[in-house]
């Protein structure tokens, strides 16, 4: 069903969401998805720049600590005892890696 269909079957319903289908027994596929015009809004996909690693702890506070997915932390506490641990806390995996090596 269309959305054109959708408004006269349903004129007072409302759309909550929606999604891409790519047919069934397609486990395999990967779809790309960017762009999307639905009822004269355009949502662009594009990935935000943002900081993947804390590099202070005011970084952290304001529920900044959630922004991060470099590691991802717990809560703020988490967030800032991992930049006052220089990344040992929470096992940084570069910062591992590098002791591992050297």
């Amino acid at each position: 069903m269309n959305l054109t269909d959708a408004k006269v079957q349903a004129p007072q319903g409302v759309v909550t969401e929606y999604g891409v289908f790519q047919g069934t027994y397609n486990p395999s596929y990967i779809t790309y998805l960017d762009s999307v015009t639905f009822n004269s809004t355009t949502f662009d996909f594009e990935l935000q720049e943002s900081l993947t690693t804390p590099t202070n702890k005011d970084q952290c506070k304001k529920d900044g600590w959630k922004t991060f997915n470099n590691p991802t932390f717990k809560n703020q506490g988490d967030c800032v005892s991992f930049i006052a641990s220089q990344g040992k806390a929470r096992g940084n995996p570069i910062a591992n890696l590098l002791r591992s090596i050297f």
